[in-house]
């Protein structure tokens, strides 16, 4: 028996940009999209270097009878790594029982004439 090979339109030739539209549905350029949005916010508020991560692993799931892989599925993971500037620092002095001061308990005040 002749077999004939698929040479229609939907022959990819491992064309990425192709690809992409067609991977789970259409679902995950919008989210690429989508996780490359959050992370240029990110670095505008931040200054800092963000990053997104799209991931396509390609399993085998079939052979033929020759004991061939003629068949793959394809999944995609999108990962971002937001960036976010770091929150400032608060400086406390430990008391004498191990609690927390913002001003030093060791320190005696000054009352000053006529300040409330």
């Amino acid at each position: 028996m002749e077999t004939t090979q698929n040479t229609g339109a939907d022959v990819l030739r491992n064309d990425f940009a192709a690809l992409l539209p067609q991977l789970n549905k259409g679902r995950v350029a919008p989210r690429v999209s989508e996780k490359l949005d959050q992370v240029i916010r990110g670095v505008l508020a931040s200054g800092l270097k963000g990053t997104v991560t799209l991931t396509i692993s390609v399993t085998p799931t079939h052979k033929d009878e020759n004991g061939d892989i003629d068949q793959v599925d394809l999944s995609a993971a999108v990962k971002a790594k937001v960036p976010e500037s770091a929150l400032p620092s608060t400086l406390f002095y430990i008391g004498k029982n191990n609690d927390l001061h913002r001003h030093n308990p060791m320190q005696a005040t000054l009352e000053m004439a006529g300040a409330r």
